[in-house]
């Protein structure tokens, strides 16, 4: 299991590096296309990899007979992370978006923003929150 929290950790920590670029980018008043969409295409590749790793984790967790508070604070954190690369993705598109057309405006950032933040904008988000809810299913059902 050190193994994969190790693992995990390294992967959050490439994401928290696209992520910090991407601020900066995002800062910027006329960054590249071509860069935003560099940093969107790795951050999705960092996000399925976080996502892989979560399951790995999760996986292992549950042969561990984990309390429900252990758990808990588990789907918390992977919740608040991924929550924190959908957004940063929501808002480098929408800044692609603007860059490709400089006259037009973007169609409501800040609502797209709350749609991915909330994990409905997401099949990822939505497989990764079935997959929570059939742990917890999992967990009570062999208690009972």
């Amino acid at each position: 299991m050190d193994r994969l929290v190790l693992q995990r950790g390294v992967i959050r920590s490439k994401a928290t590096r696209i992520l910090n670029k991407a601020t900066t980018a995002l800062d910027e008043e006329n960054t590249d296309v071509e860069v935003i969409q560099s940093l969107i295409n790795r951050l999705e590749v960092e996000q399925e990899n976080l996502n892989e790793a979560n399951k790995a984790l999760m996986d292992t967790l549950i042969d561990m007979d984990p309390s429900q508070e252990d758990i808990e604070m588990g789907i918390t954190s992977v919740e608040e992370y991924d929550d924190k690369i959908a957004i940063g993705l929501s808002r480098l598109r929408a800044k692609a978006k603007k860059n490709v057309n400089p006259g037009s405006r973007p169609a409501s950032p800040v609502a797209s923003e709350y749609s991915t933040a909330s994990g409905m904008g997401s099949s990822t988000s939505k497989k990764r929150h079935i997959d929570c809810l059939k742990l917890k299913l999992k967990l009570l059902t062999e208690r009972f």
